[in-house]
């Protein structure tokens, strides 16, 4: 025979009676290690911050174009590891970089273009040092990207300058050799000046939409516009004096190949332009941020961890009280001894 009693609130309060110095002994261990838990993980602290304002380099460029970062890739560049560990080396004294990326915060508000850079340190000078320090190398380490993607940029624009230069060698070598064969026909010449015109029209547009009508450079594009219309109109009106369709297919004129001509030097004019622009940027590079609002003293706030440490304290109780009232219910239910009169009448 059994005299297991079924489980029931009558049960429970009567393991506990008789095993309550047990629980006892089991909630205060359990509050001890959720206390000494806390003291080593949560611990008071002092937060400076340094507002960063954020820069978008493209606004000050014309023909050069910077990468601008978004606010999720601002904020991942100021925590990349390499920066980290120049912070970490420069601080006095250095610092773990793993313990340094711990303390760091980067925040935005996602309405300004203001960020908040936040340091938590064990006092508050040592807070502001870092955060400071923190904002200046940060400066230079993203200066620094900067004149990397301009060195990429121009040996590109580079190549691109040389394969130019080739194409206008070749151009120039066949308009000294133009006066010994004929013409080329009128539509090559329109299909070549509709694409100049396009493109031209395009730069117009782009011109306008930064610019009034008054600026010297609008003036320009819309005195070449109006010159390539012209030209395009002369091809497309028929040429009476032209009637030996043999000769004029015969190889390309000096019209055909100088506006050939004009179109790459163009273009080749704006690369050289975007390489001079770069290479002028990469000498004073800016950085990504500019430091809006170093750290003082006066603004540095208190982490304080005794909430912190408290919860975890009665987290351990609880967690412990409970552990140890499920091993009793366990041993209560298992146990076939005879403990009271109720075991006895069951058995009986």
């Amino acid at each position: 025979p059994t005299v297991n009693a079924p489980i029931g609130a009558w049960t429970v309060i009567e393991t506990v009676a008789r095993w309550w110095y047990w629980l006892l002994i089991c909630a205060i261990a359990g509050a001890l290690g959720g206390y000494f838990f806390g003291n080593k993980f949560f611990q008071t602290g002092f937060v400076a911050s340094v507002e960063l304002m954020r820069l978008d380099p493209t606004s000050t460029m014309e023909h050069y174009k910077p990468r601008a970062l978004t606010e999720d890739g601002f904020s991942s560049v100021l925590k990349t590891p390499e920066l980290v560990q120049q912070v970490a080396r420069a601080a006095k004294p250095p610092m773990l970089p793993d313990d340094l990326a711990k303390r760091v915060k980067v925040v935005s508000d996602g309405e300004s273009e203001v960020f908040t850079l936040a340091i938590m340190a064990e006092s508050p000078e040592r807070a502001v040092e870092l955060a400071n320090l923190y904002a200046e190398e940060g400066k230079k380490f993203t200066a620094e990207l900067q004149k990397r993607e301009v060195e990429e940029a121009s040996e590109i624009l580079k190549t691109q300058l040389s394969q130019m230069e080739g194409d206008l060698e070749a151009i120039n070598k066949q308009m000294r050799q133009a006066p010994k064969i004929g013409p080329t026909p009128a539509p090559q010449r329109g299909v070549l000046l509709r694409d100049t015109l396009e493109k031209a029209e395009q730069e117009l547009l782009d011109l306008r939409s930064r610019y009034t009508d008054a600026f010297p450079k609008v003036q320009e594009q819309i005195a070449r516009v109006e010159q390539l219309r012209k030209q395009l109109q002369a091809i497309q009106e028929p040429q009476p004096g032209i009637t030996n369709t043999q000769d004029s297919a015969s190889g390309p004129d000096m019209d055909f190949l100088s506006l050939q001509r004009q179109n790459l030097d163009s273009a080749r004019l704006a690369f050289l332009h975007r390489l001079r622009e770069a290479q002028a940027f990469a000498t004073s590079a800016p950085g990504y941020f500019s430091i809006f609002a170093p750290a003082e003293g006066k603004t540095v706030q208190v982490a304080d961890a005794k909430f912190k440490v408290i919860m975890v304290t009665v987290l351990g109780s609880m967690v412990a009280f409970g552990a140890c009232l499920v091993m009793v219910l366990l041993i209560e239910v298992f146990d076939q001894r005879i403990k009271t009169e109720d075991d006895l009448k069951r058995v009986t």
